[in-house]
């Protein structure tokens, strides 16, 4: 098992593709603690944010425990503030070269999301296909809480536990469910377009509605149609107020067991048989 609690301790993918750098805080705090603290930014559809990552081949468990704040106060003030676990196929290119259908991950996260959950606390899911995302969002907490993915072949399993609760299965959570999503109905996302190899750790998001309202054009806006606009700079207006915190961030490889191996992988393991076979 591989322990993260350090920034040198990860890869940027910003700094391997050549995109200008979105974090204005990246830096170890006390017992082992990370603090990220984003400018405006946000991985949806074309859209990038930053990401911390290990290359990982094969299955994995990967796991962390985030709390996010405002920068000056205890909640978020703006949607769009999160801040979890990501995967993501690497593009092999640089940013000059890079194109809309080049973007393949899913993200993981929880804050203050930017949809009908307003400013409760949300669990954000966010799965995009050649530049093209759905969006899920769940009830969440202003609290700790741990997020995990564990990886199968082509089937994720996406998890988080409150403090004091159980693992759940998120997407078996009461959901607000928008654009198009590979849903299978068990608690289970499948994504059999990701490549063994992919990067995987912790994203930051924040000030959602500077970007969908920039030059008031909304989702018709210049970001959106002409992404590379916004990738390639670093907005220094807005109103970003994200300050996530994570500890205990862990990525470990598994393996199907052999008496799963007939199983239907996206149906058939409940999720009290996932935590007998990879841990509480």
């Amino acid at each position: 098992m591989l322990q993260f609690q350090t920034p040198d301790s990860w890869d940027r993918y910003e700094f391997l593709e050549g995109w200008p750098d979105q974090l204005e805080t990246v830096r170890s705090l006390d017992g082992g603690l990370l603090e990220l603290v984003p400018r405006p930014c946000v991985w949806y559809a074309p859209l990038r944010a930053p990401l911390l990552y290990r290359t990982v081949r094969g299955d994995f468990d990967a796991r962390t425990c985030v709390r996010v704040h405002g920068r000056s106060q205890d909640v978020p003030s703006v949607m769009g503030s999160l801040g979890g676990l990501m995967l993501r196929q690497g593009t092999g290119v640089q940013a000059r070269d890079w194109k809309r259908p080049m973007d393949n991950y899913v993200v993981f996260a929880t804050g203050v999301a930017s949809g009908t959950s307003g400013f409760d606390a949300a669990i954000e899911i966010t799965s995009t296909v050649n530049g093209q995302s759905g969006l899920e969002t769940y009830r969440s907490e202003h609290a700790w809480t741990e997020l995990r993915i564990i990886r199968l072949g082509a089937v994720l399993a996406l998890l988080h536990r409150f403090e004091g609760a159980d693992w759940q299965f998120t997407q078996l959570s009461d959901v607000d469910r928008t654009g198009e999503f590979d849903y299978q109905g068990s608690g289970l996302l499948v994504r059999p377009d990701l490549p063994e190899e992919l990067q995987v750790g912790l994203t930051v998001m924040a000030d959602w509605g500077t970007i969908l309202n920039h030059a008031e054009g909304g989702f018709d806006n210049e970001y959106f149609r002409f992404p590379e606009r916004f990738n390639r700079q670093v907005l220094l207006n807005g109103h970003p107020d994200t300050r996530a915190i994570f500890k205990g961030t862990s990525i470990r490889s598994v393996e199907v067991p052999p008496h799963w191996h007939r199983k239907n992988l996206a149906r058939e393991p409940h999720l009290a048989q996932w935590l007998e076979v990879f841990g509480n």
